[in-house]
């Protein structure tokens, strides 16, 4: 049953939102890091299974997913107090867990889907198989006279639904408690219904009534239930640092100007540093035109091979950058935290003669390189096999990927970085 509606100043209600949070949570919102991107996200295997046949129908937008529009959850589980209707789902920033044989000519998605989805996946620790709901929407798109082949009854596949929040820990908690419609969205207890004991205990320090017995309707044991059905609910704190490169440097690409798509024959990753200090690695975002290569065909009397693929002859400035630099203040704090955990990372000022002297600084050093080249050369695979250049720019394009310290390494790194036939002119 719903609860009595009443009236409280917006100040006053999210007081009390962050007051029963600290509850929840066993501390107050702000002891936790604010340099983070919360999210809520919400795993039910039917829901699963009901949006992807949605996706394959056309029932849902795949333009929309692609570029990330929230997607109203509302009719599913409309008859559930506790369903999608308060949400808006990120359906292009959830994650699709698919079994092996999920991609196999018989495992319901069909042999030139399966195939194409095994490709842009990335192997969990738990044996499955992550791909993003955009990567899944744009490899569906470019398969749409396939998508009668996908039985999405048939599919080995789990969606970790992400609902659409501003970031903020008080945001996605909102969201995980269905608090998100204010005092008029709160549920009464039930008669009869029974929290589980040590939930009850610690929701009694929550002052706010409606919003105890709301909260404590979310804690029944598992017998009476709230939920729709059994769904798994998490928090996730942060993102990686590969997949902030590859939705930073999207956005990057998707704001390129409309009038220079058509001149872009070559997207340029260019590895910089500041103060040649590995720890402070970080890539330009930028392309060629063929307005500059005709204009230094013009000026430069070189070989027309090398005008066009050298990038010494290419525009190198005023691109987005992203790294671990101030002008990336996401990437930053994702950067360090990866390669402290890896054991890379390391502190102190940049000194050259100590760097010079000190073998386990210089291997470190060697290290953090590598990592970042592996980071750049991972973020042009992705951005081709997801389909996200073709998206953009309506065609395929090679990117070229260099390092202004490592001369010559720009062949290893773009044959790596690019499908072969995209670069037989650059290595011609």
């Amino acid at each position: 049953m719903s609860a009595p509606k009443s009236v409280a100043a917006p100040e006053a209600w999210e007081q009390e939102l962050a007051d029963s949070f600290a509850v929840l949570l066993g501390k107050p919102l702000g002891e936790f890091p604010k340099a983070t991107e919360y999210a809520f996200c919400y795993l039910d295997d039917e829901l699963s299974h009901m949006i992807l046949e949605e996706l394959g129908s056309g029932e849902l937008d795949l333009s929309a997913v692609m570029r990330g529009e929230a997607i109203d959850g509302g009719r599913r589980h409309a008859d559930s107090p506790f369903g999608l209707s308060q949400w808006a789902l990120d359906l292009g920033r959830s994650t699709w867990l698919f079994e092996e044989e999920a991609f196999d000519t018989e495992g319901g998605l069909g042999e030139s889907i399966g195939t194409a989805l095994r490709a842009i996946s990335t192997a969990t620790d738990d044996g499955r198989w992550a791909v993003s709901g955009a990567d899944l929407a744009h490899v569906l798109a470019a398969h749409k006279d396939q998508l009668d082949e996908v039985d999405s009854d048939e599919v080995a596949a789990a969606l970790v639904l992400r609902v659409d929040t501003d970031g903020t820990l008080f945001d996605a908690m909102r969201a995980a408690t269905w608090t998100m419609g204010g005092l008029d969205g709160l549920v009464g207890m039930e008669e009869g219904a029974e929290v589980v004991p040590e939930w009850d205990d610690s929701l009694r320090r929550i002052t706010h009534a409606q919003l105890r017995d709301h909260l404590r309707m979310l804690c029944l044991t598992v017998q009476r239930s709230a939920l729709p059905r059994p769904v798994h609910l998490s928090l996730m704190e942060r993102m990686t640092f590969q997949t902030h490169l590859r939705q930073a440097a999207t956005g990057i690409l998707e704001r390129v100007p409309e009038q220079l798509k058509t001149e872009i024959y070559v997207l340029a990753f260019n590895i910089w540093r500041i103060d040649a200090d590995n720890r402070r690695p970080y890539v330009d975002i930028g392309y060629n035109t063929e307005s500059q290569y005709e204009e230094k065909m013009r000026r430069s009397g070189s070989e027309p091979w090398e005008v066009r693929w050298n990038y010494a002859f290419w525009i190198l400035d005023g691109f987005d950058k992203l790294g671990n630099i101030p002008e990336d203040p996401v990437g930053g704090p994702l950067y360090e935290e990866e390669t402290g955990r890896l054991g890379i990372w390391y502190d102190g000022e940049f000194d050259l003669a100590r760097m010079l002297e000190d073998d386990e600084l210089r291997a470190k050093s060697r290290l953090l390189e590598l990592h970042f080249h592996d980071a750049v050369v991972d973020l042009a695979r992705h951005l081709h096999a997801s389909g996200t250049i073709e998206r953009i720019f309506g065609r395929p394009l090679p990117v070229v990927v260099f390092d202004m310290d490592c001369p010559g390494w720009e062949e290893e790194a773009t044959k790596a970085a690019n499908p072969a036939e995209l670069i037989e002119d650059f290595l011609a």
